[in-house]
């Protein structure tokens, strides 16, 4: 596999590829990763996990998808604009088949990861993960959703709740975003979301029953 792109690593992380994404070099032959795009979701001693993204699935639509993952009911399939039914779905990988994932980030996680990239690392590679964010919502692999004022309010809630914990503003705004959205499993290394009561994912998924 090849690397694309970039990503700031801590001496304690060497090695890890979160956050990355990889190409499966001409001469691979196992036929589950030919000529795959791999997003790493999560890298680390625990393990790994990773999303394909550039192999469609033949056999399930977006609309047929959000029913099986329960964020839509059968009955409200015809509210779906048609633009839904351009939305692509993608294979994501040979392991655990029958999970579904709908990536979604916000506005303010793109900021500081942009602007992180900007200081730390380089202009150029944080033009590189603009493209990519860019991209990905384009191929509707992606949701960004805009931090509002109500989310605001209850991620300024939580940051003061939480007063004795060290998050940060962002990831409180990331706490609300879930909640609003009632979404359970967050693609992170951070075991802070935990603490809220998210899944880990893939860490914390194995426990759970599909």
């Amino acid at each position: 596999m090849d690397i694309l792109g970039l990503r700031h690593k801590d001496k304690n992380d060497e090695g890890y590829l979160d956050g990355q994404i990889i190409v499966a070099m001409p001469a691979m032959d196992d036929e589950r990763f030919v000529k795959s795009v791999i997003y790493i979701c999560a890298h680390s001693a625990d393990g790994a996990m990773g999303i394909i993204l550039n192999h469609p699935a033949s056999h399930i639509g977006f609309k047929e998808l959000l029913i099986q993952l329960e964020i839509m009911p059968e009955g409200e399939r015809i509210a779906l604009p048609p633009k839904a039914e351009l939305v692509p779905v993608v294979k994501g990988g040979p392991v655990e088949t029958g999970r579904g994932f709908v990536l979604h980030t916000s506005d303010y996680i793109i900021d500081e990861t942009v602007t992180f990239l900007r200081y730390h690392i380089s202009h150029a590679t944080a033009c590189t993960a603009l493209d990519n964010f860019r991209d990905l919502e384009t191929a509707g692999l992606l949701i960004c959703h805009s931090i509002d004022k109500d989310l605001r309010r209850r991620a300024e809630e939580l940051f003061r709740q939480y007063h004795d914990q060290k998050f940060s503003f962002t990831d409180c705004t990331s706490f609300a975003l879930c909640q609003q959205r009632g979404l359970h499993h967050v693609v992170t290394v951070d075991s802070d979301f935990r603490i809220l009561g998210f899944l880990l994912v893939p860490y914390d998924v194995s426990l759970q029953e599909s």
